[in-house]
């Protein structure tokens, strides 16, 4: 199954090691990316029967901070919309952004623009602004019961960029 369009861990045509590690019935162990692990809202790839057993992802490299930002109605409620994001810095600048955001589809949905936008630029407050405007082009808000597209829309840019700002200040904290 090919990954879902801004889902996947693909750079430059190498996938990652973020692994899902699956039991089938009768004992059968079957390994997922984790790109292909989340199928949707509520839905991954375990079939009837099955157990996953395990998850394996590689340690972050030295200079990584990690950060996250919710939209909640109250305290404990589903988010309205979300964004997580991770950043590594070497010499200064950034050498790795990672940003996913949910609840503006089925699905979380990676922003690789914003991304690419922080890669070679120092984490400043600026540059994450910049960056987290390109948010908004990325993906189109479906329909919801829960907030509405336009409002969802229009905040992700700050949720992205409150995210962000998040992962920079654990850079600074990082032993």
């Amino acid at each position: 199954m090919p990954p879902r369009p801004g889902v996947g861990d693909a750079r430059g045509g190498r996938r990652t090691r973020r692994r899902v590690h699956r039991r089938r019935p009768r004992r059968q162990r079957r390994d997922v990316a984790a790109a292909d692990f989340f199928l949707g809202s509520f839905a991954v790839a375990v079939p009837a029967g099955g157990l996953v057993t395990g998850v394996a992802f590689p340690v972050a490299a030295p200079g990584t901070g990690a950060g996250f930002y919710e939209v909640t109605r109250k305290a404990k409620d589903f988010a309205l919309i979300a964004a997580a994001a991770q950043l590594t810095v070497a010499d200064g600048a950034v050498t790795d952004a990672r940003v996913a955001v949910t609840g503006l589809t089925h699905g979380p949905v990676r922003m690789a623009a914003v991304e690419s936008a922080l890669v070679g630029s120092p984490p400043t407050a600026e540059a994450i602004r910049d960056a987290a405007r390109l948010a908004g082009g990325e993906v189109l808000a479906e329909v919801n019961t829960r907030s509405p597209a336009a409002y969802r829309r229009r905040v992700l840019p700050v949720v992205v960029a409150r995210a962000l700002k998040s992962a920079a200040a654990d850079l600074e904290v990082a032993p």
